[in-house]
């Protein structure tokens, strides 16, 4: 199997794994959690520290990545999907780079 197939078939493994995991009644409540703990709703802007506000805003980032695995849709979201895929695809290459 060739490097770009097996990064597919992981990546759509993994948008399943995500689904899987915050599809549940436990990881609806999690998910839930983390949009609190992550800003979902409020400002991440901190007026006397730029260094917190890109700490909160990578926070907010992360949460907003595991909403779009969790939305995304081969035909409704293709532009999205794209960027979310690169995501992943770098996050495996690290992966199997590390394994």
């Amino acid at each position: 199997m060739d490097h770009n197939k097996e990064i597919e078939k992981k990546v759509k493994q993994l948008r399943e794994d995500y689904k899987t995991v915050f599809g549940s009644d436990q990881g609806k409540r999690v998910l839930e959690d983390i949009s609190i703990r992550c800003h979902e709703s409020s400002t991440t802007f901190s007026k006397d520290n730029s260094h917190e506000t890109a700490f909160l805003e990578g926070q907010r980032s992360m949460l907003l990545f595991i909403k779009a695995i969790l939305k995304s849709n081969f035909l409704l979201f293709k532009d999205f999907k794209v960027s979310t895929d690169k995501l992943l695809i770098s996050s495996l290459n690290k992966l199997l780079i590390l394994s």
